[in-house]
């Protein structure tokens, strides 16, 4: 996890001396003397009184978080030397770094034991959401205190406790740490444990987001950064949880306390002191100087990631984009060639019927629009001009007129221009969603996907309008079917189904699968191949076109795309502002000067050495948003996969713990069992596991096993953490299936709804078409649900009502329609952590009146977001879509209310109960029984 600060060196004049800004993470070393800190991706020592740093590690990797030993002589620090951070120690005045974490999740060192035999850190490895882990510093398999979140925690100075926080908004990469403003039931608190992981006791109960928590050197005091007064500063509580401000000039984080009681943190990037008792604060003026990095930015080789290819007329050709440009290479695949370049986000590229020409959509002018560039090259020329979006042209096969669907009418519509510009004609005039429109080969329909009927799906309409009809049915309600493409026989349709591709005869039926992970399907000219964009991994791909309409696969198309980059992270930063300042959900910006931002972080990003500094300067100006759904990642990033054996042990390497469905279950291992050797290396308390799973994701490996019967070799094929994960999750929502039969008196149902994917959409239907004439109840539960995309399908199916009998065999069989539907009493249990798409379902809930929610009040991370790729290739996560309630509120930051609170706590889940399952069991029960 990257909880991380770092900012970047920029030199200001103070007097004749030059000092730097930009130092994060400090620590006292043990005496109070010096002061390490992260600056320019590597950690440095200067003394308190400042003056001039010594640079302790040199290395391109990114080293943070430095956490002196207990006797001064070491500094433990997390680097990304491997691709992820692990945790390392050096000398204190330099030498050999050794390693001593090992693992693919992203380890923290955040304390050193007062004894300094262990380290403790943060990390993701267990579960889902970071806890804390010791690892002894001789070497050893670390072994985990936490099981219900934490992290940034501190060893008491009698090392009986440790303090730490608990909970905290997710969002992605850093945004979270750097969010201001937060208000909500995700904000993270201060809690006291104890070293052997028990007697769990809250601390701090603002509302705001509390982090960094240090003790005082007595022990009786707690120091940590807070929004309590509505900027971060520095607070004190003691261990009963009564609070006082320390210090109040804002955006202070990152404490540690001397011996002789004195604060150090971070203030508007510079390191501050300050008494604990409060008091005057000072500035420690640093000087840090060394060589400036080589530029991360460079030269990069692309060999995937590109989006909606289209062929060109002969078929030699396919246009395609990527991170944000349009490229064109032949069709057998290799080099491709760049046709636009910039700053902005072109897309969509279709060839003209001659070839010469390419329309596409572009923002570069404000918002999108439709433009067209020569195929050779050069200027591109704008042909639709309006403040709304207008986007996914296609080409009339005469070259004469653009198709394109637009929001100009308030709604999304179709709409036809000349292709030399002109006045724009509105096609379909129809309240629902009409998108992607595609002229069929003789120019006389147009093949469109719309809502009109309930649901996406796919439809023609006469070119020179008349009445649109449906043409094709689907077997699975509320999928959405989009993006159709035509055979140049004019007989045939392909199109996108949720996330796989099918083929449907003009004349209307039932779809059939051509290929799955398929997106925006494109028919060859020669009507012999279907081009499109294979969803995972993101590929350009082909499939043969379908004779029978049968299943068939696709194969990939190899390119190679240079993309050269000058080694600017300027114009990293200013894409990133320019984004959000062109496709920000919210006009106003939550009431930040967004404007201003610009000209508050520039002159940072400019200075930065590593890409790690420069996405800090914009994680850091993001987070002056206040808003979820945004984030960056790196557009590579090479890490070893840590295997999962689906086990716990004990500190004896006996089994404790074994997940159901997982590899060490499927190779027969039992609780009780020993592990003796992994891989013929023998397990002792100074070999750390992860370290022999280390790159071992999806391979074999030999396990010696020990039992009352004897040794035994078993072999064990390891799965990487995303399906071990997967596994947990299958087990818990079992459980909670069983409770749910054994307490609801066989009159109960439910479905847990991991994600608002397709996958537990299914799910949904399957339980309730098997419950639907034996059960009185259903329990729907989204909490820990993180949003995704079928919140309406699933509303639709509660909120049907009954309107038609459907009778079979003579009357022998009937059925209610619709169908599927569910029309019994719901209830639905919420959280902290049900977010996004799945919030919006909770109101939903709310609003129509379908059920009653059960639980805490949910995140408020409610945006729809795009992804845009920068021009290094950084994946950056855009908000662009707001949902507000009727009444005109916004959810983002707002949470969604439960109708009966309920909290489930730390301690529940220690001892294994859920009492937010237990009282919607007892609610849904009541609501039977009055009916």
């Amino acid at each position: 996890m990257k909880c991380l600060l770092v900012f970047i060196l920029l030199s200001l004049s103070h007097g004749e001396q030059e000092y730097s800004i930009g130092m994060i993470h400090p620590r006292w070393s043990p005496d109070g003397e010096k002061i390490a800190f992260s600056l320019h991706g590597d950690i440095w020592l200067v003394p308190k009184e400042g003056g001039r740093a010594t640079r302790v590690t040199i290395h391109q990797a990114d080293d943070i978080k430095p956490v002196f030993s207990p006797d001064g002589k070491h500094i433990a620090f997390a680097s990304n030397r491997n691709g992820n951070y692990d945790i390392w120690f050096i000398p204190t005045h330099g030498g050999k770094p050794t390693q001593i974490t090992f693992h693919s999740s992203d380890d923290i060192p955040t304390d050193w034991s007062p004894d300094g035999n262990k380290i403790l850190f943060h990390s993701f490895r267990g579960d889902k959401w970071p806890d804390l882990w010791l690892i002894p510093t001789s070497g050893g398999t670390p072994e985990r205190l936490t099981y219900d979140w934490g992290y940034t925690g501190r060893f008491s100075p009698d090392g009986k406790g440790i303090v730490y926080i608990r909970g905290g908004i997710l969002s992605y990469g850093m945004v979270r740490i750097y969010r201001k403003g937060y208000r909500g039931s995700a904000n993270s608190n201060v809690y006291i444990i104890s070293s052997t992981g028990v007697n769990l006791k809250r601390l701090t109960k603002f509302e705001c987001n509390d982090w960094e928590p240090v003790w005082s050197k007595d022990g009786k005091a707690i120091f940590f950064a807070s929004e309590g007064d509505g900027n971060y500063n520095i607070w004190r509580t003691d261990t009963l949880g009564n609070v006082t401000q320390v210090t109040f000039h804002g955006d202070a984080r990152n404490p540690d306390i001397s011996p002789q009681g004195l604060l150090v943190y971070e203030h508007n990037f510079e390191i501050w002191t300050c008494p604990d008792t409060g008091g005057t604060t000072q500035k420690v003026d640093i000087i840090a100087q060394g060589d400036i990095r080589a530029s991360p930015f460079k030269e990069r080789i692309l060999t995937s990631d590109a989006h909606t290819p289209g062929w060109s007329p002969d078929g030699k050709k396919i246009a395609f984009s990527l991170q944000g440009d349009i490229w064109v290479m032949s069709s057998s695949g290799g080099k491709a060639d760049i046709i636009t370049s910039g700053p902005d986000y072109d897309q969509w590229p279709r060839f003209s019927p001659d070839g010469e020409k390419i329309a596409f959509h572009s923002d570069r002018s404000g918002n999108n629009d439709i433009w067209i560039v020569p195929i050779s090259g050069g200027e591109a020329v704008q042909v639709t001009k309006h403040p709304l979006e207008d986007i996914h042209p296609n080409w009339s096969p005469d070259g004469s007129h653009l198709v394109f669907c637009s929001d100009r009418s308030g709604n999304r519509d179709i709409w036809s221009i000349p292709a030399s510009g002109g006045k724009a004609e509105q096609i379909t005039k129809d309240t629902a969603a009409d998108n992607y429109p595609d002229f069929s080969p003789d120019g006389k329909l147009i093949a469109f996907d719309s809502d009109r009927g309930g649901d996406s799906q796919i439809w023609v309409i006469p070119a020179d309008h008349g009445s649109p009809r449906q043409v094709n049915r689907s077997r699975i309600r509320l999928i959405k079917n989009i993006s159709p493409t035509w055979s140049p026989n004019g007989k045939l349709i392909a199109y996108q189904s949720g996330r796989d591709i099918y083929v449907v005869p003009l004349e209307g039926g039932y779809g059939k699968k051509l290929v799955e992970s398929g997106a925006a399907p494109q028919w060859s000219p020669d009507g012999e191949r279907i081009l499109f964009e294979h969803l995972f991994p993101s590929e350009i791909r082909t499939s043969p076109a379908p004779k029978d309409l049968g299943e068939l696969e696709g194969s990939t198309i190899e390119f190679i795309a240079e993309v050269k980059f000058e080694g600017k992270p300027q114009d990293i930063f200013d894409e990133a502002w320019d984004q959000i300042n062109t496709s920000f959900y919210d006009t106003l910006f939550h009431g930040v000067d967004w404007a201003n931002m610009r000209e508050k972080y520039s002159p940072l990003a400019q200075e930065a050495e590593t890409r790690e500094e420069l996405y800090r300067v914009v994680y850091k100006m993001l987070g002056e948003l206040n808003t979820s759904h945004t984030g960056l990642e790196p557009p590579e990033r090479e890490q070893d996969r840590t295997g999962y054996l689906g086990l716990e042990f004990s500190k004896d390497f006996v089994v404790n713990n074994v997940i159901r469905g997982g590899p060490a279950d499927s190779a027969g291992i039992k609780v009780g069992d020993r592990v003796f050797a992994i891989e013929g290396v023998e397990l002792k308390p100074a070999v750390n596991i992860f370290r022999l799973l280390e790159n071992k994701a999806n391979k074999h490996l030999e396990l010696l096993i020990g039992d009352k019967r004897g040794k035994r070799k078993t072999q064990v094929k390891a799965i990487d953490r995303e399906e071990y994960l997967y596994k947990v999750y299958e087990n818990w929502a079992r459980e909670n299936e069983k409770l749910v039969d054994a307490k609801g008196e066989g009159k109960l149902c439910y479905v847990h709804l991991r994600k608002m994917y397709d996958e537990y959409f299914s799910r949904f239907l399957k339980t309730i078409s098997k419950y639907k004439d034996t059960r009185e109840g259903l329990i729907i539960d989204i909490r820990y649900n993180p949003g995704g995309n079928t919140t309406f399908m699933l509303l639709n199916i509660l909120s049907f009502r009954p309107y038609l009998k459907v009778t079979y065999g003579r009357g022998r069989r009937q059925k209610i329609m619709p169908s599927p539907r569910w029309a019994k009493p719901v209830v639905v249990i919420i959280n902290e952590m049900t977010g996004s798409a799945a919030e919006e379902f909770a109101q939903g809930i709310k609003e129509l009146k379908l059920g009653k929610l059960i639980g805490v009040p949910t995140i408020g991370r409610v945006i729809g977001r795009w992804d845009a790729s920068l021009a290094d290739g950084t994946l950056f996560r855009v908000p662009a879509k707001g949902s507000y309630t009727l009444e005109g509120k916004d959810l983002e930051n707002l949470g969604v209310e439960p109708d009966i609170y309920v909290l489930e706590t730390p301690e529940d889940r220690a001892k294994g109960k859920d009492p937010q399952l237990e009282k919607a069991i007892e609610v849904l029960l009541e609501e039977i029984e009055k009916k």
